[in-house]
């Protein structure tokens, strides 16, 4: 059985990898949990016209830049929240001033602010 392992071990060395290596704890991925969604940023892309622009509703994951947050920040006109939880609208990227806390599967609602961060949360309560 030695003589087995060892040769599979040497093998798996000439082909560049350890084979008989298990991942450690830090190497495993841990899956996001996707909840229903997605979570849609409208904003007026056109006289007349209206476009959004789709995150995913991954939990636990902070959205802080890119091209919704820049039409959040840009005066969005709306949002519909089709995630499976609740999502978190801050003022800052830190979470600091105004908040705006969104139900699960709440659309169409209307923004008076901009906002910098968007906080996919794992609450599926109603807020």
């Amino acid at each position: 059985m030695m003589k087995r392992l060892l040769a599979l071990a040497m093998f798996g060395l000439l082909l560049g990898g350890a084979v008989l290596a298990a991942p450690s704890a830090a190497q495993a991925a841990t899956p996001q949990v996707v909840s229903g969604g997605p979570f849609q940023v409208w904003y007026e892309c056109a006289p007349g016209g209206y476009c959004h622009t789709d995150l995913t509703c991954a939990e636990g994951t902070n959205y802080n830049s890119g091209f919704a947050i820049n039409r959040l920040v840009a005066g969005a006109l709306w949002v519909d929240n089709y995630c499976g939880v609740r999502v978190w609208l801050h003022q800052n990227t830190d979470w600091s001033g105004y908040n705006l806390c969104l139900s699960p599967n709440s659309g169409n609602v209307f923004l008076h602010r901009s906002y910098h961060n968007v906080y996919i949360s794992s609450n599926p309560a109603r807020c």
